[in-house]
């Protein structure tokens, strides 16, 4: 008897074991796939005259579930849609600040490229090449300068010598001419003298 009351709880605690683990066919439609869901209505439904029945309680729980089912991808494909607008905003702006970017930078490098002289823009190597050209020119002119100064100056200064060795020559004349005078004038008052005498 003791064995049999052993035997019978046993058998009862299997049964309710198996009964527990499996889930039973109602549950089974709330927590699988949709395709699962009308599987377990094909083995849930009964037969007559070929046309399946089916429990409009079990319809409910797959509408319910598909209505779940089709909001959830529905909040998906918006959300997605705003990733994906947000996505194309951020783009769009990161497009406008690359061409405001590149435009400063094109703007950037032709400011660096370019120099301003006199209020005309020059090309770095134009500028360099008209400020070579002017330094050659002012050299030029003051070594012409400098070699013109320089003929002046000797010029002048043999017209300095040259005047002074004139004026000494007309010193030297005008000393003879006054004593030729002198001399003259001796020689006429002797004249005088010697025939008033």
């Amino acid at each position: 008897m003791n064995r049999a009351i052993i035997l019978f709880s046993l058998l009862l605690t299997f049964v309710l074991t198996s009964q527990a683990q499996r889930p039973s066919l109602p549950t089974a439609l709330h927590n699988t796939t949709i395709d699962s869901q009308f599987y377990y209505i094909q083995i849930l439904s009964k037969s007559q005259g070929g046309f399946k029945l089916i429990r409009p309680t079990n319809v409910e729980i797959v509408r319910s579930s598909v209505r779940d089912t089709l909001s959830k991808l529905n909040k998906e494909i918006v959300e997605i849609k705003s990733e994906n607008e947000l996505q194309k905003n951020q783009l769009t702006s990161s497009q406008d600040s690359i061409t405001t970017l590149s435009s400063a930078l094109s703007k950037e490098k032709e400011r660096v490229d370019n120099i301003s002289f006199l209020g005309i823009n020059f090309s770095k190597g134009s500028y360099h090449t008209f400020v070579w050209t002017i330094i050659i020119a002012l050299a030029l002119a003051v070594t012409f300068l400098l070699s013109s100064f320089k003929r002046a100056k000797s010029t002048s200064t043999e017209e300095k010598k040259h005047r002074e060795e004139i004026e000494e020559e007309m010193q030297q004349l005008r000393k003879k001419s006054l004593e030729k005078e002198q001399k003259l004038k001796r020689q006429l008052l002797d004249e005088q003298l010697k025939r008033n005498g």
